[in-house]
């Protein structure tokens, strides 16, 4: 397996960026692209704690979900060593290895096998005085066949994502905000009974999510309201808005805002 390797209170601002990238074997380079979001997706959270004592520390939480079941991935979650020192972390993903532990320059590194799935927690203390603003960079990178089916060459491609840690806020609270409009692939997928859909906003606004089969028939809104800034979830159990129960097959998920309309596939199995 080739690995791409890069090199581990009271508020003053101090920029600090954390960096959760999820990389695949194979050969980088001219092949970058976006990634389809079929081959991978992944969350990443983050919220100070402060303990009894003052003591501030980082509790950082990272998902990856592949959806396919043939590609490799290695996951590089890293951080400003100069502001932060692991105190712990803890995986969890069947068939999952932890690489790395880069402590000195802040990273840790973990194999994902083909349709593996990582939740990664992480607990950091402070170097230096706790940030008041921090940027979260997610890079996801997934290989996949070659556009022209003949090169056996891995096509990498990329998937960009920030979010910002905000500890100004009232009550020493943490907030992360998308930057942008996104409906996620569900999960499970394919699913029986129930699957989960994400949906981010970056501000707030009217939000419209419905289901339709392939033919274009509306089969249920699921969310049709004001909704705030914020990362959204809400759940289907495969029935129309009548109740009723549908047959397996192959769905449409729309999400519709006044900016933006985003469409993704599900399909329902029994």
């Amino acid at each position: 397996m080739n690995m791409i390797k890069t090199g581990a209170f009271k508020a003053v601002v101090i920029p600090a960026i954390l960096t959760l990238v999820v990389l695949t074997t194979g050969v980088f380079g001219e092949h970058a692209g976006k990634i389809p979001s079929k081959m991978l997706d992944a969350e990443i959270s983050a919220a100070y704690n402060t303990d009894d004592y003052g003591n501030t520390t980082v509790n950082l939480n990272a998902d990856a979900f592949p959806t396919d079941n043939a590609s490799y991935h290695t996951a590089r979650l890293k951080w400003n060593s100069g502001l932060f020192n692991l105190k712990s972390h803890k995986l969890v993903g069947k068939e999952t290895q932890l690489l790395d532990v880069l402590e000195g320059d802040g990273e840790l590194v973990v194999f994902l096998p083909p349709g593996a799935s990582m939740k990664m927690n992480v607990v950091l203390g402070t170097n230096a005085q706790v940030p008041k603003t921090t940027k979260f960079e997610l890079d996801l990178i997934s290989s996949s066949p070659s556009d022209n089916g003949v090169s056996s060459e891995p096509v990498l491609k990329t998937l960009h994502k920030e979010f910002v840690l905000n500890k100004s806020l009232p009550g020493n609270t943490a907030s992360t905000l998308p930057e942008k409009y996104a409906l996620r692939q569900n999960h499970p997928n394919p699913f029986n009974p129930t699957t989960e859909i994400e949906y981010d906003l970056p501000e707030g606004c009217k939000v419209q999510i419905m289901v339709f089969d392939v033919l274009g028939k509306e089969i249920c809104t699921l969310v049709d309201s004001e909704m705030p800034a914020g990362f959204h979830k809400v759940n289907w159990d495969g029935t129309t808005s009548d109740g009723a129960k549908i047959s397996s097959g192959l769905y449409f998920i729309k999400m519709k805002t006044p900016k933006v309309e985003e469409v993704i596939k599900t399909q329902l199995i029994k």
